[in-house]
């Protein structure tokens, strides 16, 4: 039986599916939870984040939500990563886990050029991939 994301309820019916997943991180929501716009379901940690989108350590390390690297991971995690089963859970425990470590480096220079060293490489691949819709995530 799954057990919602949010509050921990057994949720689900036939097959014991849970009632909702999020189009965002793909986690498993009871209808109480959930939260909706535009046709999509949202947990409440990515309805919270949605301005964000989700990739907090890069966009700590790049400094800004919109740069095009956050937008090249953004597209790979829609694109890829939330299209199965080990993507999404990939995903959730990115989510579940980053945020305090995106805090934690925002304002120490030295550890957001590290990440961006370290993520650079892995960003250009995902661009020569073709990865980077950038009109679904600016505001241009």
């Amino acid at each position: 039986m799954a057990r919602c994301a949010d509050c921990d309820r057994k949720v689900g019916g036939l097959f014991g599916r849970a009632g909702y997943t999020c189009d965002r991180c793909g986690c498993d929501i009871c209808g109480n939870c959930v939260n909706r716009e535009d046709g999509e379901d949202y947990c409440k940690r990515c309805w919270a984040n949605k301005s964000g989108r989700g990739c907090f350590i890069a966009t700590a390390a790049y400094g800004t939500p919109f740069s095009e690297e956050i937008n090249v991971l953004r597209d790979w995690r829609d694109k890829s990563l939330i299209t199965n089963n080990f993507g999404r859970l990939f995903v959730k425990t990115y989510y579940r886990f980053s945020p305090p470590i995106a805090q934690f480096i925002e304002n120490k220079e030295g550890l957001k050029k590290a990440v961006r060293v370290v993520l650079n490489p892995y960003i250009k691949f995902l661009k020569n991939k073709g990865y980077n819709k950038r009109d679904k995530y600016t505001t241009k």
